[in-house]
């Protein structure tokens, strides 16, 4: 199967960005505007889930992709974020995007799966003044050696954010400050923190895609149907209740 066009994606006018991350090595292209992403310490790639390749990420190598801070990835208000992941192993900490800096009065927005107590969570953190988080937490397990579909969508005015896992609704998390800061981080993808280091992904990221937008639930079961349409000339049956 290939991957789905952006046109297919509800909301395709606020995509700000689309990484299919197919490339074997080097930097990775922006297929909606220009922010490509460099490789930091040699990502490599391997099978994507669909037909193209996927970018494979070595945290014990400190591996990340990033791009310098750019306007159109400063993103202040609503926001969503889908991904297809493959994780290798079951890390402390695996970061997965953010434009974030714990020091030097930089923090934004990060997201990253990790273990507490022996229970695995995603989170999503929001800044809105550059030195203090606000956080939110969905118990989540993604299994080694299995693709995901993630998507999280930020609604800043609600200071909400609701988590989808292979098109299906995990919860709507609230407390979280109504704006990500503007700030001067670079935007990294498989890694939180846009120093990189520690704390990356281990396993396989394809397609990451960045909206401008909240996608509503039925927006993000869409994004989510776009990869997993039923095929052509298939019969689907129709179930009439009485």
């Amino acid at each position: 199967m290939a991957l789905p066009s952006t046109a297919s994606f509800p909301q395709s006018d606020s995509i700000i960005s689309r990484w299919y991350l197919d490339e074997e090595s080097g930097t990775r292209d922006d297929a909606v505007t220009t922010n490509d992403l460099s490789d930091n310490n040699t990502v490599t790639y391997a099978a994507g889930q669909f037909s193209a390749n996927a970018a494979s990420f070595a945290s014990a190598n400190q591996e990340w992709l990033s791009k310098t801070d750019t306007a159109s990835l400063s993103i202040t208000g609503d926001l969503t974020f889908s991904v297809l992941l493959k994780p290798a192993s079951q890390e402390a900490y695996m970061g997965i995007f953010g434009k974030h800096l714990t020091t030097g009065n930089q923090r934004g927005i990060y997201c990253f799966y990790f273990d507490s107590d022996g229970t695995r969570y995603v989170t999503l953190g929001i800044s809105s003044n550059g030195s203090n988080d606000s956080s939110v937490l969905w118990a989540t397990t993604l299994s080694n050696a299995t693709w995901y579909h993630l998507t999280i969508s930020y609604d800043a005015s609600a200071g909400s954010a609701t988590l989808y896992i292979d098109g299906e609704k995990v919860s709507t998390e609230t407390g979280l400050y109504t704006s990500i800061y503007n700030n001067s981080a670079d935007f990294v993808l498989g890694h939180y923190r846009s120093a990189g280091g520690t704390n990356g992904w281990n396993g396989l990221i394809q397609d990451a895609v960045i909206w401008g937008y909240a996608l509503s639930d039925a927006e993000a079961g869409d994004q989510h149907d776009a990869y997993y349409a039923t095929p052509a000339g298939v019969w689907v049956p129709r179930i009439i209740t009485f």
